[in-house]
């Protein structure tokens, strides 16, 4: 047997396994949670037989592909074969409508179940060289928002018209090896905090915040999380409050127990230095991978008549997590709580406010007068 022809076979084989595997878009974090547009040149396939010719379509050379189904399906969800633009970059290494690749090299198409052109020859024994056919790939920025996609490998088979002419030991045309693979939309797992404010305060001025108290309510709810993975929301304060007297002075604690967290569709938790689940029902992924979360934190009336009637400034952090069901995923926002009690003073006069003399003799002005009010 000839070494150099079984050698040759050998590695067109390993090469066609090679070239079988899947084509995949692996979408990152920030395409998702900051809707960035996806660009990436892959491999898709290899042209092979230099100097075969290009099989026709119609009567013209044109080189195409399609799906073979209308959607990418990952098991649970699926996204239009559409999302995907393509067009292709070169072949080994060679641009379109150069010297040794002479033709029409259409713009961006998106990928359908109809075939579409990625290059049209001048004519069937149009140069081109032998190599790794190397393809520009897309999903616009404006995608993002429109569809759902949640962590996992979406999957659709793809065809192009340039399959051999026979067997690839046998074929007289140009080919592309494979004729058909798998082309993969990789989305990862993660859940991840979209917060556009991070700190919050409050300044209590007056002394009928404390004789006439209310309850004191500081509202995240305009907190996001963006996400592919069914997320749930775990809270804990790092610390109790800490109270530092106006004009210094030595530090105190207040029991952080005084802090509730709780909002819309949430269970109302008393804060602790431990994690506790606040969502008993996972906030699934929706169309453009962001849920608002309506968390809120409380301090109650009688709390602050009793805790915070100190002037001074009174301080505490929140850990919020947002994680998968496993927690292998989860991204922590802490948040810093400031409030602040002025330097406050009044003298209130009960009853009769106004206090009265009447000097009637010399005896008045000689010896004075005095006046008992009650409740003055």
């Amino acid at each position: 047997m000839n070494l150099k022809l079984f050698f040759t076979g050998i590695f067109f084989w390993l090469g066609q396994l090679y070239f079988a595997q899947p084509v995949t878009i692996n979408l990152s974090e920030d395409n998702i949670i900051n809707r960035t547009e996806y660009n990436q040149i892959l491999q898709s396939g290899v042209l092979y037989k230099g100097n075969g010719n290009w099989r026709s379509a119609g009567g013209e050379w044109y080189v195409m592909l399609k799906a073979n189904q209308s959607t990418y399906s990952n098991g649970n969800f699926t996204l239009p074969t559409e999302i995907v633009n393509f067009r292709l970059n070169n072949i080994n290494g060679v641009t379109p409508g150069t010297g040794q690749l002479k033709g029409i090299w259409p713009g961006y198409k998106n990928i359908t179940t109809t075939f579409q052109s990625f290059f049209q020859p001048e004519k069937a024994n149009s140069n081109a060289p032998k190599g790794a056919i190397m393809m520009n790939y897309q999903i616009l920025s404006s995608s993002f928002p429109n569809y759902i996609f949640q962590s996992g490998s979406y999957i659709v088979s793809i065809d192009n018209n340039q399959a051999p002419n026979g067997t690839w030991w046998s074929s007289t045309n140009r080919y592309i090896d494979p004729s058909g693979w798998q082309m993969n939309i990789s989305v990862p797992e993660f859940a991840k905090w979209f917060v556009t404010q991070n700190a919050f305060t409050y300044n209590y001025n007056s002394l009928s915040n404390f004789s006439s108290p209310q309850d004191l309510v500081f509202d995240l709810s305009n907190f996001q999380i963006s996400h592919t993975t069914d997320a749930y929301l775990d809270a804990k304060a790092q610390g109790n409050i800490s109270f530092t007297p106006h004009g210094g002075g030595v530090a105190t604690d207040i029991p952080i127990s005084n802090v509730e967290v709780f909002g819309t569709g949430l269970t109302t938790k008393t804060l602790s230095t431990s994690y506790q689940n606040i969502n008993s029902s996972a906030y699934s992924v929706i169309t453009g991978n962001r849920n608002t979360i309506p968390i809120k934190i409380r301090i109650n009336a009688n709390a602050v008549k009793q805790q915070l009637y100190r002037a001074g400034t009174y301080t505490f952090t929140v850990d919020f997590k947002i994680r998968n069901n496993g927690g292998t995923v989860s991204d922590t926002q802490s948040v810093p709580f400031t409030i602040t009690t002025q330097p406050l003073s009044t003298i209130a006069i009960q009853g009769t406010p106004d206090v009265n003399f009447t000097f009637a003799t010399a005896a008045d002005y000689q010896t004075g007068k005095s006046q008992n009010m009650a409740n003055h």
